[in-house]
């Protein structure tokens, strides 16, 4: 783990919710999956297990803070167990999200046969339009969000016109 963020979580991890009997010891492992965050599992007496998100303030602002009103929209509106937020914030030039850890579950056929039916039910959740009242990011790209009456136009325009128009895309 580099330095910088090991200094981040000393002087975080002390004002974490739940973080009664911490005895200011903490481990970490690298946890891979994404391609613009250092992202880690972070293990604290008494053995409470956080995913921590790390990310440059300038290059993608308000990065954590537009993830964690996702995230919660997610939990309000869905059956699909989604990880609370427990920290988000910028401190030093960096952003930090800090996340409930929810282990990975056993991929039996009654896993998938569970998460198929809670997926088909998020799926079911409606509104009037498509889109947010707020823009996000899809990775390193910004996300326009802006409610459009046709999934059809949204999807063309919001979703893949900008992922065309980026200059990561191969010509």
């Amino acid at each position: 783990m580099p330095a910088d963020i090991r200094y981040l979580l000393q002087k975080l991890l002390p004002d974490m919710p739940g973080q009664d009997g911490y005895a200011g010891d903490f481990s970490c492992r690298p946890v891979g999956g994404g391609s613009i965050n250092s992202t880690f599992q972070i293990l604290t007496k008494p053995n409470k297990r956080w995913f921590g998100k790390f990310n440059n303030v300038r290059q993608f602002p308000d990065l954590f803070v537009k993830e964690s009103n996702g995230l919660a929209l997610l939990r309000r509106l869905g059956p699909i167990r989604v990880p609370a937020t427990l920290l988000c914030t910028e401190t030093e030039g960096t952003q930090v999200l800090l996340l409930e850890w929810i282990d990975e579950g056993i991929r039996t056929d009654d896993f998938w046969r569970r998460f198929g039916q809670q997926l088909a039910l998020q799926h079911r959740v409606t509104q009037p339009e498509f889109g947010l009242d707020h823009n996000n990011y899809m990775g390193a790209l910004p996300q326009d969000n802006t409610p459009t009456p046709s999934w059809t136009e949204f999807f063309r325009d919001r979703r893949l016109e900008p992922q065309v128009r980026s200059p990561s895309m191969p010509a």
